[in-house]
């Protein structure tokens, strides 16, 4: 489903905002850094509601879904990719509390990142 989120901004990139392209490359390319609506919005040059208002307006979700579904993007690929530990994994996407990082994975994927690793594996 993100993914496909992730596909129509880019289709339509230049229907975006230019605030919220610059926002989302912001966010796509420093995704394990401690970024906040704050930190973002002082890229951006503007005010951290006015940069909110925008990212539900253009992308139907708010800055912190968008955030956190390219963190989980990124650590599918990684899970999928290599025999990494969750726990390396879920900081080089920007979560520094492990459990923290299984439940938002959970809530998203419906499935904890170590199942997640078994069906991938059994895919293969």
């Amino acid at each position: 489903v993100f993914s496909s989120l992730i596909e129509k901004a880019f289709e339509k990139k230049e229907n975006l905002h230019p605030i919220i392209r610059k926002s989302t490359n912001y966010i796509n390319n420093n995704y394990a850094e401690d970024i906040t609506l704050d930190s973002i919005s002082k890229v951006a040059n503007v005010s951290s509601v006015y940069l909110s208002r925008l990212f539900k307006r253009e992308l139907g979700i708010t800055f912190v879904q968008y955030l956190t579904r390219v963190r989980v993007e990124k650590s599918k690929r990684l899970i999928s990719c290599g025999n990494n530990k969750i726990a390396d994994i879920a900081k080089s996407v920007g979560y520094i509390d492990e459990k923290y990082f299984y439940r938002v994975f959970k809530k998203m994927m419906g499935m904890s990142p170590s199942e997640f690793k078994k069906m991938v594996k059994t895919q293969s």
